[in-house]
């Protein structure tokens, strides 16, 4: 639900990381029954049967064909995962160079890349570990980590089942993911 009826509405790209492209399609109907809005017109799934899901330049050419260029397109929202999380970042520094609108960037088990910009990003870790070892590679204000543990994979295929913590100013808070992302997509939406 938008702010301001009269903004355009973001469209959410979601690029999963180097698995099934099935695992992706079934994150995204898990995603599309935690928000409870129907958004599936928004959606947008980058094809990485066909681009890289690292591939910063290929997946911006494919947004651009797809929704326009930056200035005039709607603004965005990306979901990541994994490998997934190395584009994303990138594209969206792009776009938003560009002066294309990125709204936020939530990263799913993107362990290594730094999410250093000037949009809201949301770490979202499959375990503690990998949760504070990325604190060095661009501390999120806002972030999530499993607990109990899941294995990587599990973050995505899995998401309905896993509970964790969301870390923010306050402090921590004892969550479900489907509660943290719920949270922020609809506060960017």
């Amino acid at each position: 639900m938008l702010n301001n009826p009269t903004q355009i509405s973001p469209m959410i790209v979601v690029c999963g990381g180097i698995h099934s492209p099935h695992l992706t399609d079934d994150f995204v109907t898990y995603l599309l029954t935690v928000i409870g809005l129907n958004l599936s017109d928004q959606i947008c799934i980058i094809p990485t049967t066909k681009i890289f899901p690292y591939d910063v330049l290929n997946i911006y050419n494919f947004l651009c064909q797809e929704y326009g260029q930056p200035l005039t397109s709607s603004p965005l929202i990306f979901i990541s995962f994994s490998a997934g999380v190395v584009g994303s970042i990138g594209v969206a520094r792009l776009w938003a160079k560009q002066g294309g609108i990125v709204k936020c960037l939530f990263a799913f088990d993107g362990w290594g890349v730094p999410l250093i910009a000037n949009f809201p990003c949301y770490r979202i870790s499959h375990d503690y570990f990998t949760h504070i070892s990325c604190q060095i590679l661009g501390a999120t204000e806002k972030a999530f980590y499993a607990q109990p543990s899941v294995s990587h994979l599990d973050l995505w295929s899995n998401a309905s089942s896993v509970q964790g913590y969301e870390q923010n100013k306050n402090g921590l808070e004892k969550m479900t993911i489907a509660n943290f992302l719920k949270k922020y997509l609809i506060q960017n939406l």
